[in-house]
């Protein structure tokens, strides 16, 4: 038997609920809750009483030290931000193409990948947007690598594809943009904390991770990385926090530091900076390793019970390009009312995602709680 792979009672939610949904609103850990609700009666509630201005200021330094180890990374290249659409809408503006002018992109990616480059081709036609198609039939890695020419500014891509699950072999295509001359700029929201990520093997561009899925945290919080020679271009869009001292606030002088920290424009949920701050503890210690493996034994399990069934799946079990965890299950005859209706009935939360059933899988999850969900699918 399959059992979970961390202690199931630091999530209240599983007393009641069978939680396949960690790639939506994930479940916040026990721990995290009593770390925010400690900060919130002992310090937050008091203002400046209990918090000085330099004490506001190191207040993000133990989530960028974890988010690093996390990442494999320096802390000076990460950055944090109150979303991570914040740090994308970007994107287009922080990177400099005085020759090329196409950027490459998937079609069913999550929009905040998408939307600023729409934005950006308004202001400027002579842009180019290519989007490859995420299919069942093809491989996404390779779509996105024959898109590469001289023209090529840039790869911006989801490491794994919030609706199909799809990962893409970020190896791949780092060798594939560096041999072009593009850059490559990764969204791995539906990985990070799920998947091992090392920034010195992949040796990215960019990196964002919103903070409220596989990392545990509550909302108005994310992470990013920021490669060296990024950082020597400054930020497009800017705050009272993004100088070298924020609290001489001057207001006739751009100061950025050298670092990250020039991206973290204001003042941000200090809640959810505390709670995160202990959730992403907590999967250093459980070993994002491990909690791949456990995610594909379990993911492994699902696939090879309904094969044959009247379900399939959009990634199956021998793809390359299978995340663990994420599934996307379809089958020609599903009634995705009637479906709703009965994993609501029988306390079971997934999501519904273009027109498949997502299920993720965490490692609080264990075979049990996939057993439930079989037992209303076949």
């Amino acid at each position: 038997m399959m059992t979970s792979l961390s202690d199931r009672s630091n999530y209240k939610t599983l007393n009641d609920y069978t939680y396949l949904n960690q790639a939506s609103l994930g479940l916040v850990p026990e721990t995290a809750v009593g770390a925010m609700h400690c900060f919130l009666d002992n310090v937050a509630r008091h203002g400046n009483a209990l918090m000085s201005d330099q004490e506001e200021l190191d207040f993000l330094e133990p989530i960028r030290n974890n988010g690093a180890k996390l990442l494999n990374a320096s802390p000076d290249n990460i950055c944090i931000s109150s979303s991570a659409s914040e740090i994308l809408s970007q994107v287009p503006f922080i990177f400099q193409f005085p020759k090329k002018n196409k950027v490459v992109l998937v079609s069913t990616d999550f929009p905040s990948l998408t939307r600023p480059w729409l934005a950006l081709k308004k202001m400027n036609n002579n842009f180019i947007t290519k989007f490859v198609d995420d299919t069942s039939s093809s491989n996404l890695t390779e779509s996105l690598i024959n898109e590469l020419d001289s023209q090529t500014a840039m790869i911006c891509v989801s490491y794994v594809q919030f609706s199909t699950g799809t990962k893409v072999d970020i190896k791949r295509l780092r060798q594939a943009t560096n041999e072009a001359g593009a850059l490559l700029v990764l969204d791995v929201t539906q990985a990070f904390g799920a998947i091992p990520i090392d920034i010195i093997n992949i040796k990215p561009d960019m990196v964002v991770s919103s903070g409220y899925k596989w990392l545990g945290g509550h909302g108005g919080i994310a992470l990013g990385y920021f490669s060296d020679t990024l950082l020597e271009s400054q930020p497009r869009a800017t705050g009272w926090m993004s100088t070298q001292n924020p609290f001489e606030t001057s207001a006739t002088e751009l100061d950025f530091p050298k670092n990250a920290r020039k991206y973290t424009q204001s003042t941000m949920s200090y809640l959810t900076v505390k709670g995160l701050e202990l959730s992403v503890g907590e999967l250093i210690e459980l070993n994002p390793s491990r909690i791949e493996k456990h995610s594909l034994s379990l993911s492994s399990y699902l696939l090879k019970t309904i094969k044959g069934t009247k379900w399939n799946a959009f990634r199956e079990i021998n793809s390359p390009e299978r995340s663990p965890n994420i599934l996307s299950l379809f089958n020609q005859k599903m009634d995705s009312k009637k479906l709703s209706h009965e994993l609501k009935e029988k306390n079971i939360v997934c999501s519904l995602r273009n027109g498949r059933l997502r299920v993720s899988i965490a490692h609080y999850n264990s075979r049990e709680d996939i057993d439930v969900l079989l037992a209303v699918l076949l």
